[in-house]
């Protein structure tokens, strides 16, 4: 039976699919890292990749199943050679820990967008090589593409997918330098994993450095650095708990009026509907539940609350960005259409608004309920 090996310009594709028919062996290729710790030495990679990079420059490679004991054999003397040739008694250099970061290029991200995440080293000496297995959820989001960050500056020679299961929540990426050459010093993006988000959620990215399994809500990234030297190949590092959330798209209400119904206006808790003909455009909303609370975001310097208020009206909290008031919207009578609250001084900018339901009224009030009819912005 044949094995058809054709090295052209997919140079992963060669080393993950392919190598294992040249070897005759049965050497887990699961990730570029782990295929470095593996052999134990980053001279034996650079054979690899130079291999790979000769064939390239001829223009592919076909290879018969009796033909690989002559490249086993070759592969081994060379081996051999670089064992003679290549003191083991270096010096390592003891390094500081570095630490792995998340970070997405947008603060909001709705369904439909279109977005990156960022994983971020800093703190790191001698890096040669690094890869990812990412196991997530692919109905919150989906991955475009995967690419080498600016850690690399820009002199990364092998880079690629290894494992090609994202339809279904799972890949495994790797990023490398080529040639004996000295690994980088250099703070800023490993990988930027290209994504689109699919659906309203979270996803959090817990990330560990060993082979124990991963799982989409547990630990779902692992990580592998390496560096140049021919002994101690790993790069320890720390790594954070990062979540993303994929939400309502935020949408930023400028001057005008804007009834309790329209999108900008967003109700968490349980909010209900009051329809009376002596509310703005007869309807209004309300709840009576603490905690509960109505939130939007402004362009300009102030805004105006207007709600109907009554003798079961409680204490509403006030946020206006990182800023708290509270006020106290009990009534002897109801009132329709009253201005329950207004700020008019802040600085000219985006400003975001929460008014939460709390768990205070004075003597007088029958109960917590808050409303509100309609917000000019100004």
């Amino acid at each position: 039976m044949k094995f058809l090996l054709f090295v052209h310009s997919q140079i992963d594709i060669f080393l993950y699919n392919h190598i294992k028919s040249i070897f005759c062996t049965s050497i887990n290729l699961g990730s570029y890292s782990t295929l470095a710790h593996s052999l134990n030495t980053t001279a034996k990679l650079f054979i690899y990749l130079n291999l790979v990079s000769i064939l390239k420059n001829r223009g592919g490679l076909f290879v018969k199943k009796k033909v690989c004991f002559r490249f086993t054999s070759l592969f081994t003397m060379l081996f051999l050679l670089l064992s003679i040739a290549i003191p083991t008694g270096i010096k390592v250099k003891a390094a500081s820990t570095a630490t792995i970061t998340y970070s997405f290029s947008k603060e909001n991200i709705a369904p439909g967008d279109t977005f990156d995440i960022n994983v971020n080293i800093s703190n790191v000496e001698d890096l040669y090589g690094a890869s990812i297995d990412f196991k997530f959820d692919p109905t919150l989001f989906s991955i475009e593409e995967i690419l080498p960050g600016s850690a690399w500056n820009g002199e990364a020679q092998f880079y690629g997918i290894l494992e090609d299961e994202i339809s279904t929540g799972y890949f495994s990426n790797y990023t490398a330098l080529g040639g004996a050459r000295s690994g980088l010093n250099k703070s800023g993006t490993l990988f930027v994993i290209k994504a689109k988000a699919l659906k309203e959620g979270t996803q959090t990215f817990k990330t560990i450095s060993n082979n124990d399994p991963l799982s989409v809500n547990g630990n779902n990234v692992r990580i592998k650095l390496s560096n140049s030297q021919i002994v101690n190949q790993k790069i320890e590092y720390t790594a954070g708990v990062k979540s993303l959330t994929i939400g309502d798209k935020i949408v930023t209400l400028t001057e005008g009026k804007y009834e309790d119904s329209h999108p900008g206006i967003k109700y968490v808790g349980n909010w209900k509907v009051n329809s009376h003909e002596s509310n703005s455009e007869t309807t209004a909303k309300y709840s009576n539940t603490v905690g509960d609370y109505f939130t939007f975001t402004f362009v300009g310097t102030g805004f105006n609350w207007y709600a109907p208020v009554n003798s079961n009206r409680g204490f509403a909290k006030i946020t206006i960005d990182d800023t708290s008031y509270t006020i106290d919207n009990y009534s002897s009578s109801q009132v329709y259409k009253k201005l329950v609250y207004s700020k008019d001084d802040l600085a000219y900018g985006i400003h975001t608004v929460k008014i939460e339901i709390t768990g205070s009224k004075n003597a007088n009030a029958t109960a917590l309920t808050q409303f509100i009819d309609y917000i000019e912005i100004y």
